[in-house]
């Protein structure tokens, strides 16, 4: 028998693993919200804090870029944002996108791990008279994630995370995924000399002040979307990440489950709708 080898980028951890992992990121990010919020969202000088005040319209006006993205997806595959009454928005940091997601759907749950973060968009939403969406901490081992959406959306989030916890994430958005739900997300799937291993990883825990970079095997996430029923619409190449990164959007569709799939079926041969 050939001895097995250990995987270049390790994703399965305990439950106190996940929790001491979760409890890294909080902290980074909490940090950064109140250090340089706006440059920790979109990493440029544009919008470091010497600049946010000149640079705030611009900052928020970008959102509608990826709103826009996220409504030619849906009618690529031919659905209509009124089919989706609740749109879940993992790590919506300042309300970037959240400031125009309102528009598109009748409600719009918007979480992030940093209070400090959401303090900012809680103000940006109130000054402009948004009352659809619902503001959450991703705390806990939900993830801020409690009951079910029609929509998941996550861009530049993911690849924040170690990839236990970008796993875990998925796993947990799958799950609530309503029947027929659309999950539409961006997260790197490998750069080169990438490795993760979990040991060394937990030794260099501490508070550190900076994002991480990282990824999950593309492999892994297939795996877990087909093990909570859910099918790959699109697989595109999405350069957000940057060099060396090679990051993918994926678009997915939970499908029925497979008894309602077949009493679908049974009452289609029942009362026709075949050729002949």
């Amino acid at each position: 028998m050939r001895p097995s080898v250990a995987p270049r980028i390790e994703w399965r951890v305990d439950r106190n693993t996940a929790a001491a992992l979760l409890a890294q990121v909080s902290s980074t990010w909490a940090r950064l919200g109140e250090e340089r919020p706006y440059w920790s969202v979109l990493a440029s000088d544009q919008f470091l804090p010497e600049n946010a005040s000149s640079q705030r319209e611009a900052f928020y006006q970008s959102g509608a870029g990826d709103t826009a993205m996220i409504l030619e997806a849906m009618a690529r595959i031919g659905c209509d944002p009124g089919q989706f009454p609740v749109f879940f928005e993992f790590g919506c940091g300042l309300g970037r996108v959240t400031s125009h997601l309102y528009k598109h759907f009748r409600r719009v749950i918007a979480c992030d791990i940093s209070p400090s973060h959401l303090a900012i968009a809680r103000s940006v939403l109130q000054q402009r008279g948004i009352t659809n969406v619902e503001l959450r901490q991703a705390i806990g081992a939900d993830f801020g994630m409690s009951d079910r959406f029609n929509i998941w959306f996550s861009r530049l989030v993911l690849q924040h995370n170690s990839p236990p916890l970008i796993a875990l994430i998925l796993k947990r958005a799958f799950s609530l995924l309503a029947s027929g739900g659309i999950a539409l997300f961006q997260v790197p799937i490998d750069a080169p000399g990438y490795r993760f291993n979990v040991k060394e990883y937990m030794k260099t825990l501490g508070p550190t002040g900076e994002f991480e970079m990282h990824a999950l095997p593309q492999q892994v996430i297939l795996d877990l979307a087909r093990g909570a029923g859910c099918r790959v619409l699109e697989l595109n190449e999405d350069a957000v990440s940057g060099p060396p990164w090679t990051s993918r959007l994926f678009v997915l569709r939970k499908q029925e489950p497979l008894r309602r799939r077949l009493a679908g079926y049974g009452r289609r041969a029942l009362f026709g709708g075949g050729s002949g």
